[in-house]
């Protein structure tokens, strides 16, 4: 009887896991106001969600790059707009994506002062936790958290972070108006 079977472990929701069972077991969040507020706190996206979304990057680019470069010396001819239509919308779907991925925060700093700092390589959100209105997963990205705030349309991050539901906890102590939908 000593050790539990795996089919226990998994049933309690922690085998196999590694970031979510410890922080999905700590329960609700605690919104007592006379609770002491923590000191500051950096929340990290996992190396495997960020390298995993960069190689499929590169991928992309890789095949973008070698498709010109078997066009380019056949000599694309200015008959075949189709070709030359394709690589315009496949580049500029390219240039989007990396655009997306390079300003998608890749570390949030909650500070004593309530207020979030999102920090990409592009740029630094920062947002009071009195103004978040919702999180919740995006309905069009399964892989990433929406934030809404009531002065900015919806700030997209990555849903792998080391300690999500710690985030979603600190975010409701500081604002326990905060609705969240499926994190």
């Amino acid at each position: 009887m000593g050790e539990p079977e795996p089919f226990e472990q998994q049933a309690a929701g922690c085998a196999g896991s590694e970031g979510d069972c410890r922080t999905a077991a700590q329960g609700p969040a605690r919104t007592d106001p006379d609770e002491p507020f923590p000191t500051e706190r950096f929340f990290r996206v996992t190396r495997t969600a960020f390298l995993y979304r960069l190689c499929f990057l590169l991928f992309l680019t890789a095949v973008g790059a070698l498709l010109v470069a078997i066009l380019v010396p056949m000599g694309i001819r200015s008959r075949d707009w189709l070709v030359l239509a394709l690589l315009g919308a496949w580049f500029l779907a390219l240039l989007r994506y990396w655009a997306f991925f390079l300003s998608m925060p890749h570390s949030i700093r909650c500070g004593e002062d309530r207020v979030l700092d999102f920090r990409s390589l592009f740029r630094t959100v920062r947002i009071p936790c009195s103004d978040v209105k919702e999180i919740k997963v995006s309905p069009f990205y399964p892989g990433y958290v929406k934030l809404l705030s009531s002065r900015r349309r919806g700030l997209l991050f990555l849903s792998h972070i080391d300690g999500l539901h710690e985030l979603v906890g600190w975010i409701r102590r500081s604002n326990p108006s905060v609705r969240t939908r499926g994190c």
